[in-house]
């Protein structure tokens, strides 16, 4: 009983270290900060702007989401709505920070935005639709650098979004 005792707290001691050495590393590794703005113009007016800022660890994914006003996401069609079925209706960003070299960081941005457009009836049951649109850009920044990515551009109704990445280096 004794030797098995004194084996487990051996075991236990040796995880306790194990994590400590594991959290050591982590606290060591650099954090950057990234700020992601996306920017709605119709012509040349900004009609909106939806910040994301997020802080991450070197190689870390991270991900926001923005859901969307329930009110306006709600259609007159009868169907299941968007929390009966579960289903996520908003921006999401998803962000990636690689060391590249020479002060260079390469950013991955994911942009994802999912809005429900509708009910179509199959058979007799009413399922929701929904519009999905990802763009995915990876650019390379240095600490303090500010980019702007056109995201899409309609020129028939003259809307335009745009998303503005900014990294900072360190906590």
């Amino acid at each position: 009983m004794t030797k098995v005792l004194g084996l487990a707290i051996a075991g236990l001691l040796l995880l306790i270290s194990a994590s400590g050495a594991i959290a050591q590393t982590n606290a060591a590794s650099p954090r950057v900060r990234l700020q992601v703005g996306l920017d709605y113009f119709d012509g040349s007016t900004k009609t909106g702007n939806v910040p994301f800022f997020f802080s991450l660890a070197l190689n870390q994914k991270g991900t926001l989401r923005v859901a969307a006003d329930p009110v306006k996401a709600t259609s007159s069609e009868s169907c299941p709505s968007t929390a009966e079925t579960g289903q996520f209706v908003g921006t999401q960003i998803e962000a990636t920070v690689v060391p590249i070299g020479d002060n260079q960081f390469g950013v991955s941005v994911v942009f994802s935005e999912r809005g429900h457009v509708g009910c179509r009836d199959v058979n007799g049951l009413s399922i929701p639709v929904f519009s999905n649109q990802t763009i995915a850009h990876t650019i390379n920044l240095i600490n303090g650098e500010f980019r702007e990515i056109v995201l899409q551009s309609d020129t028939l109704r003259n809307k335009t979004t745009k998303m503005n990445v900014t990294l900072m280096v360190g906590n």
